[in-house]
């Protein structure tokens, strides 16, 4: 695989039993498919041995904003988003094979801005707790309480509800 900044060779490196790619012209660095998600908090010593080792690299000059190739998938241009709804850090994804490109210095950002495992929970608790007392969620929720006999709307509800509880959790 190629880097989609630089155009070298990745090199495949294994990080606790993980393997991911990265570009030692930029210090960039591939996930497959959820891989991130062995990285991404502070807590997760093989992240913190990743970021450490991506530090040795200085970066060229890049142009971040301009749209890049999957390395994976040929010809595939990533999409160019926000991880999270933190708006801090924005990574390209490809929507095809769902593989994550951080450039120089972004995973150990991400690393800072997500909570440890032990908050998660309480993070997502608060985060329904917000949801279903705001006042959209209220209006909404009188609505169909207004339709009841409305049985299309009563599942429509119970949709979202799972949903949203997938999402949180």
């Amino acid at each position: 695989m190629k880097c989609p900044r630089t155009g070298v060779d990745l090199k495949p490196v294994n990080i606790g039993g993980i393997t991911v790619d990265i570009s030692e012209k930029c210090g960039g660095v591939f996930f497959d498919h959820d891989e991130i998600e062995k990285f991404d908090q502070k807590t997760k010593i093989r992240g913190g041995l990743l970021v450490q080792h991506l530090k040795q690299f200085t970066p060229p000059s890049l142009d971040l904003n301009k749209h890049i190739n999957c390395p994976k998938c040929s010809g595939v241009v990533m999409d160019r988003s926000f991880y999270s709804s933190k708006n801090k850090i924005e990574v390209d994804k490809c929507p095809s094979c769902a593989g994550i490109w951080f450039d120089f210095g972004e995973l150990e950002k991400l690393r800072n801005l997500i909570p440890v495992s032990a908050g998660s929970y309480k993070t997502g608790q608060q985060f329904e707790e917000r949801l279903l007392n705001s006042p959209a969620y209220q209006e909404y929720k009188t609505a169909l309480d207004d339709n009841a006999d409305d049985t299309a709307r009563r599942e429509k509800a119970d949709q979202l509800h799972l949903f949203l509880f997938n999402c949180i959790y």
